[in-house]
């Protein structure tokens, strides 16, 4: 029985008639409590009431649209001289072969083929010019060389002519000395 009397004894001690004010001063108040309920209920209740609610979305913006159409469908094509495209010979998922005309396009340009062979004319003049300036500056290398060639032809002929001098120079030294001292010995 004693373990019945500590069950009576702990309900009593967290009852509501308790003479403990602490734990009453703890407990959740009603009004709480009475909150909680209600948000909880709004939570569980609240996926089922979105289920009936119409929704339309709308969002406001800018940019480009995309028309399912494919003959509305903003196309990009490649081509070698820019322009609008007059009229279509194919359409999308249409099969084609190398070589196959794809669109007519008329030309914004309609000088453009004039413009570019002047400027082919002119670029080419200016590949002569430069080829011939090329032409130039080897030919002045080539003189460049030979003038260089002969001056140190020269040099090596001066200096040729120089030893010889030195030479000379020498051998009248000698005979110099040679008749200073027969005139010594003949004075």
């Amino acid at each position: 029985m004693k373990p019945m009397n500590a069950m009576l004894q702990t309900r009593t001690a967290f009852s509501h008639n308790t003479p403990f004010s602490s734990l009453q001063r703890v407990r959740t108040p009603r009004l709480a409590r009475w909150v909680a309920r209600l948000l909880l209920f709004a939570f569980l209740l609240s996926p089922v009431a979105l289920m009936f609610v119409p929704w339309q979305q709308t969002v406001q913006g800018r940019g480009q649209i995309v028309a399912f159409a494919p003959t509305e469908r903003k196309q990009v094509v490649t081509a070698l001289v820019g322009g609008q495209v007059r009229k279509w010979h194919v359409v999308e998922g249409s099969k084609v072969k190398l070589g196959d005309a794809i669109a007519d396009i008329d030309d914004n340009d309609p000088e453009l083929s004039e413009r570019l062979e002047a400027q082919r004319k002119f670029l080419l003049s200016r590949r002569k010019a430069a080829e011939e300036e090329v032409a130039e500056q080897d030919r002045a290398v080539e003189a460049q060389e030979k003038a260089a060639a002969a001056a140190v032809g020269a040099a090596r002929a001066n200096r040729d002519a120089a030893g010889l001098l030195v030479d000379v120079a020498k051998q009248s030294r000698k005979n110099a000395e040679f008749a200073v001292a027969f005139e010594q010995r003949r004075f």
